[in-house]
């Protein structure tokens, strides 16, 4: 018995010279996970924007029936628009169209459309578009008629103390419309569209000039659900 229990020492002992071990049985494994983002990137894309005004002025003789409007018969080409796309929030993507009119008068009209792409790799919801006349900014409902006053204030027919476009000193119109709150995918294009119209008060031979500025913000983050302005 002992002549074993020496034999099974010596072979221990002869394991343990060769660098075997005899600590617990285990072993481990080592995991590596990478995880990339996606990102966002939208804005205007600046070849696609166009003009109504392209010659002969255009004409809308009711206040609040701005899609109602026909070249003027004369042929003259009196009023003129300039539109330049610019980056105001500096982030490397345009976002906002400044809009100037020149030798506006009364009943001139001009619609200006451009397209929004989504250049990034996320989903993004087209936010409510804001717009900046003279030190006032205000966002824009799409279909909503609003004014643009002399005095620098923005309303329009449903806010408190709007009486009417001439008693509250407006001097031009606007609507925005089209894709407000829609859930735009990587690398689609929606259009979008402003019209304006300039009203009686508006001085002669003057220019003026306002800001339309508008977001697309990654899906999950936006104030706005998908889908939830309908015009």
């Amino acid at each position: 018995m002992r002549k074993k229990a020496l034999v099974c020492q010596v072979v221990v002992l002869a394991l343990a010279l060769m660098g075997f071990g005899f600590a617990k049985w285990s072993d481990s494994v080592v995991v590596r996970a990478t995880a990339q983002s996606g990102s966002v990137k939208w804005g205007i894309f600046d070849e696609s924007v166009w003009q109504l005004d392209e010659g002969t002025d255009w004409h809308s003789e009711m206040e609040g029936g701005m899609l109602n409007y026909d070249q003027d018969t004369e042929g003259k080409d009196v009023g003129s628009t300039s539109v330049e796309v610019t980056d105001a929030n500096e982030d490397g993507v345009k976002d906002t169209l400044d809009i100037t009119v020149s030798n506006a008068y009364p009943c001139y009209f001009n619609e200006i459309t451009f397209d929004v792409i989504n250049a990034g790799t996320i989903p993004v919801i087209v936010q409510i578009p804001e717009l900046t006349w003279m030190e006032t900014e205000s966002e824009l409902e799409s279909g909503v008629v609003y004014y643009l006053c002399s005095n620098g204030s923005i309303i329009s027919e449903y806010d408190d103390g709007f009486v009417s476009p001439e008693e509250n000193g407006a001097v031009i119109e606007v609507m925005f419309q089209d894709n407000v709150s829609a859930q735009q995918h990587p690398g689609e294009v929606l259009s979008e569209s402003i019209c304006f119209h300039v009203l009686q008060p508006a001085a002669q031979n003057d220019q003026y000039s306002f800001s339309l500025s508008i977001e697309g913000v990654q899906w999950n983050e936006s104030p706005i659900p998908a889908g939830s302005v309908v015009d």
